[in-house]
Order: C-alpha cells, then structure tokens, then sequence
C-alpha cells in the first residue's frame, strides 16, 4: 500500500485518529503519513483534515475567515459603543455627571440653574421624556 501525506488543520494542537482505529496522533499543521485508505476516510472531514499540497489555500482561507470575523466583532464593539453613548442621559453640569434619566423636570431645571446654563424650563405641553432628551441634545450639542 502507498502512502498519502495529510495535515491536521483543526483547533487542537494535537488529534488523535479514533476514526480509521489507528490511534495514530497527528500534530497540528504538521503532515504525517498515512495509507491511502485511512487517507480517504480522514479526508471526508474537509474542517479537520488536508492533503499536504492543500495545505496552503485551507490556511489562507482561514486566516481571511479570521480576519473578516475580527473586523465584524470591532464593528459591532463600535456601533454597541455608539448606541450606548447615544441612549445615555449622562451629561456634565456645572462640573457634575449627573444621570438625567432618574431626575424630574423640576430638579433637572433647577441643575441648570445652578449652573447658570441658558436652557428653558419644560415647555406646556412638552412630555418629560421630550424635556430630558431636549436638555442632552442643548448639553451635549
């Protein structure tokens, strides 16, 4: 019987063959022979498993699988960033963080008086919510 080479591309650093009942150990990225039978059955693990001479391609296609992966997770890091900045009711008066959210009109208005900001009072007619986010937006604008 001839002999194939093939490489284990898996996660591990090391793989044990329970499938073909070798036992045989093969090292990650490392090419090891094997018969051409054990090979063809090894080789339907197309994740796990590579001829020698495919070696190559199954790596770069990996590292570009990583690499657009990792670009994802910065960009979805950024936009969870962004919507968490843009949701926040933290703004900084008079030198003082104060959470808006958890303050009612009354005492958000009289923050700003303290502070000296030229900011109107909650308008007639204008919900709480609507008066908040108008005081972030003056704030933070």
């Amino acid at each position: 019987m001839s002999k194939v080479q093939i490489v284990y591309i898996g996660p591990k650093e090391r793989k044990r063959d329970t499938i073909t009942g070798s036992r045989q150990v093969f090292p990650r990225l490392k090419p090891i022979e094997v018969t051409e039978e054990a090979a063809a059955i090894l080789l339907r693990f197309e994740n796990t498993f590579v001829h020698v001479d495919e070696l190559d391609g199954k790596l770069k296609e990996h590292e570009e699988a990583e690499a657009k992966k990792a670009a994802l997770e910065e960009e979805l890091k950024k936009q969870a960033k962004l919507e968490a900045e843009q949701a926040s009711f933290l703004v900084n008066i008079g030198g003082e963080d104060v959470d808006i959210s958890k303050l009612a009109a009354a005492k958000i208005h009289t923050h700003i008086v303290a502070a000296g900001l030229d900011i109107k009072g909650q308008q007639s007619g204008e919900s709480a919510d609507d008066y908040r986010k108008r005081v972030r937006a003056e704030l933070k604008g």
